[in-house]
Formats: structure tokens, sequence, C-alpha cells
């Protein structure tokens, strides 16, 4: 019997993370109203000017995913795993000013890959999840691994993969997780709380340190992940 392929499944955090994949130089405009600032046109924005560096960084973004997925799968779904999509109003209102769905979209077409699958905002903003953290995600006691972002970053994964599964009934799902600070926090939260856990058995989460602001242009090509649990995998920062 042919065993079925994974089903394969990006979230991206932004700031410190994808957000070297944007062009255009950030330019809120300030707000009195304790509002983030709505989001601008990028017809209104500079182009970014693009050092030999952050190409660099670009291709290095491109190629760690490449050596966690394999250089010629293309994921199934895109995902925004940012906390905007929790405190702030994607398409609407973000911190910078710049829709960083947008500039996801774009990077990702350019690869080869499917834009971020919309649906999987929170229904605040037009998506289909309700991204309230669980109890059980919110009964982990903060402490000086724990605090209030992990409980929300721990809620997104919760909640996309189950989202995932409703896209995809069969097969198992790989979802890879790319964050600057909060890859490496949830590794922790799981080894120091053996008793949580909130992934499927029929689901591999990948946790993936991702840097955009740190000055290494390398990757490892043989760099291999530890295992945090039998369906948990962290990868370090590059």
């Amino acid at each position: 019997m042919l065993r079925r392929r994974p089903v394969v499944a990006l979230s991206l955090d932004y700031d410190g993370c994808s957000d070297v994949l944007n062009d255009f130089v950030p330019n809120p405009i300030e707000t009195h109203t304790g509002e983030w600032p709505r989001v601008r046109p990028f017809s209104v924005l500079r182009q970014r000017r693009l050092s030999a560096h952050v190409q660099q960084k670009r291709a290095q973004f491109w190629a760690v995913i490449a050596r966690i997925i394999g250089t010629h799968t293309v994921p199934d779904v895109c995902m925004s795993g940012s906390a905007r999509i929790l405190y702030q109003h994607p398409l609407h209102r973000e911190q910078d000013g710049i829709a960083h769905t947008v500039v996801l979209d774009d990077a990702l077409a350019m690869h080869g890959m499917p834009i971020l699958d919309l649906r999987a905002l929170g229904r605040r903003d037009g998506g289909t999840i309700d991204y309230r953290t669980p109890r059980f995600i919110a009964d982990l006691p903060v402490d000086d691994t724990v605090d209030d972002t992990v409980h929300g970053k721990l809620s997104i994964l919760y909640h996309q993969l189950q989202y995932v599964r409703r896209l995809h009934r069969r097969g198992p799902i790989h979802l890879v997780f790319l964050d600057d600070i909060y890859a490496t926090k949830i590794a922790r939260t799981l080894r120091l709380h053996p008793n949580f856990a909130f992934v499927p058995h029929d689901a591999m989460l990948h946790l993936v340190h991702y840097e955009s602001f740190d000055p290494s242009t390398r990757v490892r090509e043989n760099a291999q992940p530890l295992q945090v649990r039998e369906n948990v995998f962290y990868w370090p920062k590059w």
C-alpha cells in the first residue's frame, strides 16, 4: 500500500524574520487614538534599497526553507504566523503601515509557492479561525520561559494545525514554523513542560529559528534538527 505524502504547510513570522522580503521603506502615519497605523498603499511608499547583504539574506531565507521541506517540494498551504494576526488588523492596521500579508504573497508567488491563505486569518479580519487561546494553553504558568506572546504563538500553531487538517482530511501534516524568537521559546517550553502537548499524533511540527537581522548569510547544509518530542523538531539559529 502506498504511503500518503505529507501535507506541507508553512507558517511564517514577519517582524525579525520574513520581513527581509519587504521591498518598501515603512512610513506609518502616527495616530493619536491608540490604534495601530492604517496600512498605506505601496504606491506611496519609497522602494527599499536592496544591498548585497539583504539579497544574500533573502537567498538564505529560501535556502533554509528548502533545507527543511526539500528543494523540489512546494507547500500545500502558506499562512502568516505573525503575532500581527492576533493583536493587529492585517491589511487594515499594522504597526509599520505595511500590509505584511501582501509582502509575503508577492515573495511566495515569485518562488512558485502558493500565496497566503487568508482564510487562516482571524474571523475579525475576514478569516475563518477563532484564535482565542484554548484553556489548556492559557493554563501554562507564566515564568521565565512562558509569557503572553508564547501563549499567543502556541495558540496560532494549535489552530493552524487544526485548520490544515480541515483542508486536508487525510495524510500526515508537516507544519514548518519560522520565527526569530518564539520557535526557540516554544521548543524550550515543550522541554520544560513534558506533560503539555498540542501537536496531534498525525502531525509533525518543525520549529525553525531564523533571524532576518542576524549578519550571518550562510546555510549549514548538514544541519540537523534537535528532537524535542516524538513529532516536534527544533532547528537552532542558522
